[in-house]
């Protein structure tokens, strides 16, 4: 059994004292009646409503990984080791995959869940949640770049970046943040500059930063407050 106000913390749909005021407006009701208080403890199979609309209650579970190079963002690929392979089997839960991709020799900040919902907006351009990585440049980076990449500079092809955010902090190093997922995207950023990406590490995902403490290859589960303030990010 579960407190109703926890559900409807955890869902993302209010805050625990929201919920207490909810509950006093006859907002919530369990199996179609109002309950009194958000206190209250319900079933797993009992049917939650706010406002008259059904309560989420699948239980979504997130995962902070610090990539390692080697591996494909996938839940199976007979190539190559997957993230998902360095994963223990007790702490794999049903439906779970990587939330977007990094290339196989990215390194960094990898999300990983069974809430797809959350993936798919989180990866949606029309949300700009941001990504930020560190980079290593084969030569030292062209100053005169610096406003296309700001603007959106024009890649191969016809395509067209967004405008993203730079940070140059030595010659050929810095960090880039950008608001998209397109294929190979910061490396075909510096590719229309002239030069080439030597290293890759994702550090930031929209609120997340990743946790220094984690080795490459490690992982661990999300706290719940950082899990909402993914929530949070997509909602935005």
């Amino acid at each position: 059994m579960e407190r109703i106000d926890k559900i409807l913390s955890n869902a993302g749909l209010m805050s625990r004292r929201d919920a207490k005021e909810a509950a006093k407006k006859h907002r919530i009701t369990v199996n179609g009646t109002a309950v009194k208080s958000a206190d209250d403890k319900i079933n797993d199979d009992d049917i939650l409503e706010l406002d008259g609309n059904p309560v989420n209650r699948q239980k979504f579970y997130y995962i902070m990984m610090n990539k390692p190079a080697g591996c494909i963002c996938s839940t199976d690929d007979p190539t190559a080791p997957t993230v998902m392979s360095l994963i223990d089997e007790a702490d794999l839960r049903r439906g779970m995959f990587p939330v977007g991709r990094l290339d196989k020799y990215t390194v960094g900040l990898l999300i990983i869940s069974n809430d797809g919902i959350l993936a798919h907006d989180l990866l949606s351009p029309k949300k700009h949640v941001p990504k930020r990585y560190f980079f290593r440049l084969e030569k030292p980076y062209d100053s005169r770049f610096t406003k296309e990449i700001e603007k959106g500079i024009k890649l191969d092809g016809d395509a067209t970046a967004k405008p993203a955010s730079l940070e140059i902090t030595s010659p050929c190093e810095g960090y880039i943040t950008v608001t998209e997922g397109m294929f190979h995207l910061v490396k075909r950023i510096f590719e229309a500059t002239g030069n080439k990406v030597t290293y890759l590490k994702r550090t930031d995902f929209g609120p997340l930063s990743l946790d220094s403490s984690l080795p490459e290859g490690r992982y661990r589960f999300l706290t719940d407050a950082e899990a909402k303030s993914l929530i949070l990010a997509q909602k935005g």
